[in-house]
């Protein structure tokens, strides 16, 4: 800034020094590229030439999640093995017939080994394309019988009561083991289990009170932490199911307060899910209307009734002065005192004592509430005498088990096979689609099997596939025949992965192209121009920079991003313009060289160079403010310009020693000052805190301010005594007076008097001799020849 300026026009390509120091102190947030797995973090794994966090792979998912060489073992992708014998058996796909991929790690030709052996709405189950998702596989849970084991005392309220390799189970109130698998976080628990103590347990994190509750990988939705990508329909809420395509959880979540749960479940109030009665916390679950919740136990209790004896009974009623409670004139709580008459029976929901029914029902019409279900002859509450079967759930206040809501025929079973607004019944209840016909036997719309030759031969809710007609594919010829969330690929309507109408955008590294998402290629070589600059192609620019001469595309959007995934940057020319150019992906970490635009060092690091001649510099640590904590004991937190600090060397030069901008540098009284923009190396000459004044200053010199609109310091420099066509600058640091600017002419070093236009030119004396305004380099002009 103090030495001497450099006339625009005589300097070629792009104002490469004064660019840098420029764009230094600008960062790119990216994620870090590579070229295969070993490049890459252990939690992370090479996809699209990018490192992504590994997703934890499942018998259902293997063929989205792993690569087609590779195969899902213990949640994880691992390399298939190779053929161990290759004279017996396939190797590569061309050793086997049409139709037919090789399985390289038993040698065998099968019809696929992936999903992408098959056709887009077909998976791969047990080397055969089958339109049936196969089924997860998962681990037998332990019986409460076998995994218990009550204590000496017969109870506990919580695990600090059982021995270490034991919890409590608050519904039981006794001790169990400790079934669930180590864990530090969440995401290391299989599905529908979340870490407790460094154990998975059955059930979700709460998230009802707070929706940053949930851990990494994981999302707030219905009041529970479900995961963000799901694997499953164990990932998603009750109703809902997983798009293992998108992997997002799709469909209405149903309310268990309408819909009840099953015997091992208890409804959630707060999230209206159902979960294991081992995850029940009355603190937010909430209790029933004459219930109470006890924050130590956090089970829901009755509530304590009102002292009688104190408060009085209601007419009818007289008061036991014995257990404080109001009882009616047949008696006491029979669920305490049992009943005296053997031809009675204590009704646990009045608490009193009843005549006897005589067991001998036909029929649940014989029954009623709440122990509404013929059972055996006799009438009981599935609440607590018999339990439902798994595809029912108990209406506890009638004591009748109901049909479970369904979401899809899935949670249907035969005769009943049909999900119709939430009820399972069977189609000839309904009216199948044309081209399906009625199963009566599983209750299930069919299609009618129909060969074809083209999409014409099949009905229009149908196409024609692999040689027959089915349902579910839409014939087309352009998008608009396919709505907004489909287009038309190959004559059929397929979903839209990215784009307008599909609500979904593409990963990180895939571009959307023609509504899919396709796997971006972005440069990393430039094409060299220093023979000739017509080597560029069309919309490329040949550029001089301190890396050589390189053709460099045009773009349109400074600070975004170019079609061909390189960042758009906007640059000063030496004519005085700017332009926006496609530069490489900032790829240099702190430490290492960085130099033109193309070798940016990464985010919350700057380029530093130690001089103004140097060809390339250093990429340092960002930190803030005079804050050190961030720098190492070797280094110190200094500032770059008036807003940013960066951990440089800790400076030890003091007044006159030879400096640079990173090494050898000036201690805190002092600056490092260039003579000129090549110079090699500065002097360390003093600060001062008031600019504008001598200040601490010496009488021939006075305070200067440092950074352009900054008050942090000054620098205490030689007074401004230069007049037009002097020379300046250089070792004496002489300096121009007001309304002139010291400028290297190629040949000298002189005052020249600063102007905008021609006008501003006029013949005199001096550097007025000088009628043409020359613009210089970084910025504004001087009168010249």
């Amino acid at each position: 800034m103090f030495g001497p300026i450099y006339i625009r026009s005589l300097v070629m390509g792009v104002a490469v020094w004064g660019m840098l120091s420029l764009l230094g102190a600008c960062g790119s947030t990216t994620q870090k590229s590579c070229t295969n797995d070993d490049e890459c973090s252990a939690t992370q794994r090479c996809s699209n030439d990018l490192c992504v966090d590994r997703t934890r792979c499942t018998n259902t998912n293997e063929s989205i999640v792993c690569k087609p060489n590779e195969t899902c073992s213990g949640g994880v992708c691992k390399p298939r093995e190779v053929n161990p014998n290759p004279t017996t058996g396939c190797q590569t796909n061309a050793d086997c017939e049409t139709d037919t991929v090789c399985q390289r790690d038993t040698g065998d030709c099968v019809e696929c080994v992936t999903k992408d052996d098959c056709s887009f709405d077909q998976f791969c189950v047990s080397n055969k394309c089958s339109s049936e998702a196969p089924t997860e596989k998962t681990e037998t849970e332990p019986t409460a019988d076998g995994g218990e084991q009550k204590e000496a005392d017969g109870k506990c309220a919580s695990d600090a009561e059982c021995p270490s390799n034991k919890k409590c189970d608050l519904i039981e109130q006794k001790c169990v083991d400790r079934t669930g698998g180590a864990c530090a976080l969440d995401k290391d628990c299989p599905s529908g289990q979340y870490c407790v103590s460094e154990v998975c347990t059955k059930g979700r994190r709460s998230c009802a009170s707070n929706p940053n509750a949930c851990q990494v990988d994981f999302e707030c939705r219905s009041g529970a932490c479900y995961p963000k990508i799901c694997l499953s329909d164990d990932d998603c809420e009750n109703g809902k199911t997983c798009d293992l395509q998108f992997g997002r959880c799709s469909g209405t979540a149903t309310d268990c307060t309408v819909s009840g749960c099953g015997n091992d479940e208890v409804c959630n109030n707060v999230t209206k899910q159902c979960e294991p009665k081992t995850a029940q916390d009355c603190t937010v679950t909430g209790c029933g209307t004459n219930e109470q919740c006890n924050t130590t136990t956090k089970k829901c209790e009755p509530k304590a009734a009102e002292d009688c004896t104190t408060k009085g009974c209601p007419t009818g009623q007289t008061c036991n002065t014995t257990t404080k409670q109001c009882e009616t004139a047949s008696g006491q709580d029979c669920t305490v005192t049992g009943c005296t008459n053997a031809n009675e029976q204590c009704n646990l929901t009045t608490k009193k004592c009843e005549p006897k029914q005589t067991n001998t029902c036909t029929s649940n019409a014989n029954c009623s509430a709440p122990a509404g279900t013929c059972n055996n002859g006799k009438c009981e509450s599935c609440a607590s005498q018999f339990s439902c079967p798994s595809s029912k759930v108990c209406d506890i206040s009638t004591g009748l088990c109901k049909d479970k809501p369904c979401s899809s025929n899935a949670d249907c079973a035969a005769p009943n096979g049909t999900c119709s607004n939430g009820a399972c019944v069977s189609c000839s209840t309904l009216t199948c689609p044309t081209g399906e016909k009625c199963n009566t036997t599983t209750g299930v719309c069919e299609t009618t099997t129909q060969s074809c030759t083209f999409h014409r031969d099949c009905p229009t809710t149908q196409a024609c596939q692999s040689g027959t007609c089915k349902a579910g594919l839409r014939f087309c010829v352009i998008d608009f025949e396919c709505g907004t969330t489909q287009h038309c690929k190959s004559l059929l309507c397929t979903d839209k992965q990215c784009g307008t109408g599909s609500g979904k955008t593409c990963p990180t590294g895939q571009t959307c192209t023609s509504f899919e998402c396709k796997k971006t290629t972005v440069p990393t070589t430039r094409k060299s121009c220093s023979s000739s600059s017509t080597v560029c192609g069309s919309g490329e620019t040949c550029l001089t920079t301190n890396a050589g001469k390189h053709c460099y595309k045009t773009c349109t959007n400074p600070g975004g991003k170019c079609t061909n995934g390189l960042d758009c940057i906007e640059v000063n020319l030496t004519s005085g313009s700017t332009a926006n150019y496609c530069f490489f992906l900032p790829n240099k970490q702190v430490g290492e060289t960085c130099s033109s635009l193309d070798t940016r060092c990464v985010a919350g690091s700057f380029c530093m160079f130690n001089a103004a001649s140097s060809t390339s510099g250093k990429c340092y640590k960002e930190c803030t403010g005079t804050s050190s904590t961030a720098c190492t004991s070797t280094q110190e937190c200094a500032p770059i310009n008036s807003t940013e600090f960066a951990c440089l060397p800790k400076g030890t030069r003091g007044n006159g020693a030879s400096c640079g901008n990173t090494s050898l540098r000036c201690n805190a009284q002092h600056y490092c000052r260039m003579t000129s923009n090549t110079a090699s190396s500065g002097t360390c000459i003093p600060r001062c805190a008031a600019p504008g004044t001598q200040s601490t200053c010496t009488s021939a010199n006075e305070c200067v301010q440092l950074y352009t609109n900054s008050t942090k310091y000054g620098i205490c420099l030689m007074k401004a005594t230069r007049t037009a066509g002097q020379s300046c600058g250089g070792t004496s640091g002489t300096r121009c007076v007001s309304g002139l600017t010291c400028t290297n002419t190629g040949s000298s070093t002189i005052c020249l008097k600063n102007c905008t236009t021609d006008s501003n030119c006029t013949t005199g004396t001096g550097s007025s001799l000088y009628r043409t305004c020359i613009p210089l380099q970084n910025g504004g002009g001087v009168c010249y020849r």
